[in-house]
């Protein structure tokens, strides 16, 4: 759709998180999408928009939605959005996570209760959303980043409506409603749509069940869902071209935006041998871009490799750094590149001996392990990280590993 790097990089700006980042130009990177209507609900699609071939990704949790007839990807929230209908006058937006697939309904500030269209507009500052009332959706609203309504226009023409909303090479807003012609033209420029908007028509050959638009930036080609197929068009000539069909799926919105890359290697947590029975760490990790979190969690350590494996959308790449923290060891930072493909670190080794989490192994970590000298794991006791080689017991072994470290300090 509108995605394109001068947009993400305004997002990025907007956000007061400015780092470095470019498009991925391996694996998926940004590609074509869609959500189709399955038995189970609905199904979240990987589009091939050579073949219309579908992979799908996903099953989204929406209870009481009947369909789901535009998508978009937001690049400031890095969500895809939709809208759920629920009936001809009740729809609302959702959001899904490109990489978790979870979905949230954000509280907007449009207010009718009814909406058709979606497009991530950067340009204009967030999403531009078609709404109104009892099937028809004469206003178009934007949108900013906190879901608040910051403009909207109406257009009073009888049995006006806008089902589709997209951008195309020009940034413009497009309009489409394949099913209910104002005049002789199913799509429409909407020039200034959010100070004094006028509408002009546009050539165009569209079907009724052309349904939501994609914007292919690097072609300059606009993919249409046809419903049981896939179509396009060399913006700005007229007329759709079919593609092919989607193999039986019914996709009825559609979108440019990531896919996933994967982070895989080993954590080595230096100076443990078997760990004692029942006893684990908890090892946090954070993958930056730049100076900017993209992935926060943690892993359950039972032994002393622990392979991981953290994923990030695919549309991000360049100079990242992925942190290791946690119990006594002291924090590991490593740098690599983002490639949008796996990216494959190898054995990653924390140092062992700060179990008063200063940042440094020092003489209050000797004096620590000392103290709690012949406590035994797991237990009551307190201070278990003080059983730094995770044997079970504080010992003199304890105390040799951090007296060897002494010194060593987060990196």
């Amino acid at each position: 759709m509108c995605l394109t790097l001068a947009s993400i990089l305004n997002s990025l700006r907007t956000s007061a998180l400015a780092t470095t980042i470019v498009v991925a130009s391996g694996a998926h990177a940004i590609g074509l999408h869609g959500i189709a209507t399955s038995f189970s609900g609905f199904t979240f699609l990987r589009i091939n928009p050579t073949t219309a071939a579908c992979t799908p990704l996903a099953n989204l949790n929406l209870p009481g939605v009947a369909t789901v007839n535009a998508l978009t990807y937001d690049a400031y929230h890095r969500k895809y959005v939709a809208v759920a209908n629920v009936s001809g006058n009740s729809a609302y937006l959702i959001t899904i996570d490109p990489i978790t697939f979870q979905t949230s309904a954000p509280v907007t500030g449009i207010t009718t209760g009814y909406m058709e269209g979606v497009e991530y507009c950067a340009n204009l500052g967030g999403l531009v959303v078609s709404y109104g009332n009892n099937y028809y959706t004469k206003n178009l609203g934007l949108l900013d980043v906190g879901y608040d309504l910051a403009a909207s226009s109406t257009f009073y023409e009888t049995d006006f409506d806008m089902d589709t909303v997209f951008q195309d090479k020009y940034l413009q807003v497009n309009i489409l409603d394949t099913n209910n012609h104002i005049d002789e033209y199913d799509r429409h420029w909407v020039i200034n749509p959010f100070t004094s908007p006028t509408r002009q028509g546009f050539n165009g050959t569209y079907g009724a069940t052309d349904y939501d638009v994609a914007r292919n930036s690097a072609l300059e080609r606009l993919y249409v869902t046809r419903g049981t197929s896939l179509g396009y068009v060399n913006d700005p000539n007229p007329g759709v071209i079919d593609v092919a069909s989607y193999g039986g799926y019914d996709v009825r919105a559609i979108a440019y935006g990531p896919d996933s890359q994967t982070i895989t290697g080993n954590f080595v947590l230096d100076d443990t041998g078997a760990f004692g029975q029942y006893l684990a760490r908890n090892i946090t990790y954070t993958v930056k871009l730049g100076k900017m979190p993209i992935s926060v969690g943690s892993f359950f350590a039972t032994s002393p490799v622990t392979p991981f494996s953290v994923t990030v959308p695919d549309d991000l790449s360049g100079n990242a750094t992925i942190e290791f923290d946690g119990s006594s060891f002291l924090r590991k930072t490593t740098a690599f590149t983002l490639m949008g493909s796996t990216t494959p670190l190898g054995n990653i080794h924390l140092t062992n001996g700060d179990p008063d989490f200063s940042g440094e192994v020092d003489a209050a970590d000797i004096d620590l392990v000392i103290a709690r000298f012949g406590n035994l794991y797991p237990s009551a006791s307190p201070d278990s990280d003080a059983d730094v080689d995770v044997s079970g017991e504080v010992d003199a072994v304890d105390i040799d590993i951090v007296v060897a470290n002494f010194g060593s300090v987060d990196n």
